[in-house]
């Protein structure tokens, strides 16, 4: 992996980009409690604004993402994040944002994210061998990892040192050095991908047979569900748990980053054993108890109590469990399904698991918001999170957990 430079080139534009990003995650909710003063309501409204455009827009950047047009939508949409995050963070620093304009910029974010995310799980496998895909996304999900264990902590202290806003602009510019890294790629992709005689689909039927092709193949409409209600409570969680952090746990923005943060680390080390442990338990039982061991852990959040150091010790445990369950089940999962999917097929496949799995955010932070508002933040914690780890347990009914390997060619649906 190390002699493929074009992988190289997008793997560490990305480590530059998922540092910005975490940074923004803990940024985003703070400006919005210490410039705005905004509620739990508010906050939940921001992060629906967030993740709303997957149920709009990531059927159709399914059809379209093929992988000659990945690249170019790739850099497109980073630099639309460069010029989206540092107008957010200007507004801040002279106090002109209002909610309005927070929900409108992260809409659009969120828009932008929606196109890259699509894309970039698209072209990995036209720049790795299949063999080599478990290693790859062990490799960019190790970066991620390593981007949640120290990029709240430093978002923490960039947020106390100089402000929320202006971490904001710290982000905009880690997407400009994605985009830089991005231009290396501009050479055809090591293998071609075959199409079928008839390109003139309609957009709507392109649409219709990504999802049937997911729905239809039993692993991956299982682990579309667990998804969509991992993200559901996750989202419902995150509405609130900053909010929860800052005002009713008082904890300082780079006590927040520390606890949210180090979770990240037990991320990072499972990620460099994803392969290993996938090969000696079998990718359904390993893809079991990463699921439960995520969806579990957040249980921890709401019965933090006592002197401060405990309570931000038992977050980071919390952290540390969820992180290391959801990183090696989506390192087993994105494996599965570039596995399953056609080429021809892998972008309209990604993009029905994200509409499925991603149309359950905005849902779960509206609710979320609504709950804190309504109940207590940590009241809403405690519901969301007992809810959580009650729906985790419907992933042993499914075949995941029979599986014991990839299969070697992509899935034939039958046609009747």
């Amino acid at each position: 992996m190390w002699r493929n430079g074009r992988f190289v080139r997008l793997w560490s534009g990305q480590t530059v980009s998922e540092f910005g990003s975490q940074v923004t995650q803990l940024a985003l909710p703070l400006t919005a409690i210490t410039v705005l003063n905004a509620t739990p309501q508010q906050i939940g409204y921001i992060n629906a604004a967030l993740y709303a455009p997957v149920i709009v827009l990531v059927l159709v950047v399914g059809v379209l993402a093929r992988a000659e047009r990945c690249l170019p939508l790739m850099m497109v949409s980073n630099a639309a994040r460069v010029v989206l995050l540092g107008t957010l963070g200007l507004l801040g620093l002279l106090g002109l944002l209002s909610i309005g304009q927070m929900v409108v910029i992260a809409l659009l974010i969120g828009s932008a994210a929606v196109v890259f995310d699509v894309c970039y799980q698209t072209i990995v496998p036209e720049i790795v061998a299949r063999a080599q895909l478990v290693d790859a996304n062990s490799k960019l999900q190790s970066t991620y990892s390593a981007a949640r264990a120290s990029g709240p902590a430093l978002g923490g202290l960039l947020i106390q040192w100089l402000s929320a806003p202006a971490a904001l602009l710290v982000d905009a510019l880690s997407f400009a050095v994605s985009v830089g890294s991005l231009l290396g790629l501009r050479r055809r992709p090591v293998r071609e991908v075959r199409r079928e005689a008839s390109p003139g689909r309609r957009l709507v039927l392109d649409m219709v047979s990504g999802l049937r092709f997911m729905l239809g193949e039993p692993h991956l409409r299982a682990l579309a569900v667990q998804a969509a209600l991992w993200n559901f409570f996750i989202a419902s969680i995150q509405a609130v748990f900053v909010y929860y952090a800052a005002t009713d746990l008082r904890l300082s923005p780079a006590e927040i980053g520390l606890a949210t943060g180090s979770g990240a680390i037990g991320s990072f080390a499972v990620s460099l054993f994803a392969r290993g442990l996938g090969e000696r338990f079998g990718v359904g039982p390993t893809i079991v108890v990463a699921v439960l061991c995520a969806c579990f852990a957040p249980v921890m959040l709401p019965l933090a109590s006592g002197a401060k150091p405990v309570v931000v010790l038992l977050l980071a445990m919390s952290f540390l469990l969820s992180g290391m369950g959801t990183t090696l089940s989506n390192i087993q999962a994105v494996s599965l399904r570039q596995a399953l999917s056609g080429p021809d097929m892998l972008s309209r496949v990604n993009a029905s698991h994200r509409f499925l799995a991603g149309g359950a955010l905005p849902l779960g932070a509206v609710v979320g918001g609504s709950l804190g508002a309504a109940l207590g933040a940590r009241e809403s914690l405690l519901l969301s999170s007992a809810l959580l780890a009650t729906a985790s347990l419907s992933i042993l009914a499914t075949p995941v957990r029979r599986l014991r390997k990839a299969p070697a060619e992509p899935w034939q649906p039958r046609h009747r």
